[in-house]
């Protein structure tokens, strides 16, 4: 009789690795277990993720944390992309700090993605000179005092991310090569935000107005084909709340007019409808050829539908609509039940 081939294990390390790219850490490296050939093989992880937002607890963090650093220091080559979801409120800034440090020696890092859920944590981002994919949530940001900024950074995404006006424009700046810019900021309390781009390579950019804002420019993107514009207001917030949002957006508008593909929201709408006199939707969008539009029904009155209608009107080669609606009372039943 032929002798059986173990075929699993006769594969060549590239598909093994393969194989465990896309399983949870956790079970990759339960695989050490099926035979010797595979003893190492999750070591030549090149990517990692991380979910230690499961419970609140902070004996099953601490030791999941140490789980974590034991991983990486047993990596043999560079980890290419670096995925953490966490919850922590009293060790989250030096744990982040852990973490960090070790991909910055492990080098070879191109995607670092942290979702902190549990607070903001206040981090510092060493300088990962490969790094080209940044995503940051809930974190309050300090750059280095020495920080040169990230040569090889393509796409910048920041949600409730505290940041200073200095650190955040820096960033920007320093991003030559910066396609993709995601942003939900707020100062850090030291002085408003005012942000300009001059991103020859920029291809989308998403803003999310707050109070906190003053001015977003884009004085040079000829690459742009994407903008998505979003606010967050009351129902029924007064005239003068509503300005504070439609002062930088108006300039905003009229900077992103090239783009091809535009989506805002019911409440961005609601803002500008709310201002006499405003002059943001009297841009002319000759290139825009699609446009979404999404919201709750709360936000739906006759000024919103004309403020609408007009910048509808200076859509001329306008081929894609979309409208997504959300509806108040469905939202109040589901929470209901």
């Amino acid at each position: 009789m032929a002798e059986e081939v173990d075929r699993l294990s006769a594969l060549p390390l590239e598909i093994k690795t393969s194989i465990l790219h896309l399983l949870a850490i956790d079970d990759a490296v339960s695989t050490s277990s099926l035979s010797r050939s595979w003893r190492h093989v999750w070591t030549h992880q090149s990517y990692l993720f991380f979910d230690l937002s499961y419970s609140d607890d902070p004996d099953w963090l601490r030791e999941w944390v140490d789980i974590a650093v034991h991983v990486i220091c047993s990596l043999q080559g560079p980890i290419v992309h670096f995925d953490l979801c966490y919850y922590a409120e009293t060790y989250a800034s030096l744990d982040l700090f852990r973490f960090l440090h070790l991909l910055f020696h492990k080098g070879g890092l191109q995607k670092l993605w942290i979702y902190n859920t549990g607070c903001t944590a206040l981090i510092q981002i060493p300088y990962f000179q490969s790094l080209k994919d940044l995503d940051l949530s809930d974190i309050h940001l300090r750059l280095p005092s020495d920080f040169q900024g990230f040569e090889q950074l393509e796409v910048l995404r920041l949600s409730c991310v505290f940041i200073s006006q200095q650190d955040i424009q820096f960033l920007i700046d320093a991003s030559k090569y910066l396609k993709v810019f995601r942003c939900s900021v707020h100062s850090d309390g030291l002085q408003p935000l005012s942000l300009t781009f001059n991103s020859p390579l920029l291809t989308s950019i998403q803003y999310y107005f707050t109070e906190f804002m003053t001015q977003v420019r884009v004085i040079n993107a000829p690459s742009l084909e994407e903008a998505d514009i979003s606010t967050r207001i009351g129902p029924n917030s007064s005239s003068e709340e509503c300005a504070v949002i439609v002062a930088p957006a108006t300039k905003l508008m009229a900077d992103i007019a090239i783009v091809s593909d535009f989506s805002l929201d019911f409440e961005t709408l609601k803002c500008f409808s709310q201002v006499p006199g405003s002059r943001a939707l009297n841009v002319q969008f000759l290139r825009l050829r699609s446009l979404h539009l999404e919201g709750m029904n709360s936000f739906l009155d006759q000024r919103v539908i004309a403020t609408f209608c007009c910048l509808l009107r200076n859509t001329p080669i306008l081929e894609s609509l979309e409208i997504k609606v959300i509806f108040f009372l469905t939202l109040l039943l589901l929470a209901m039940v």
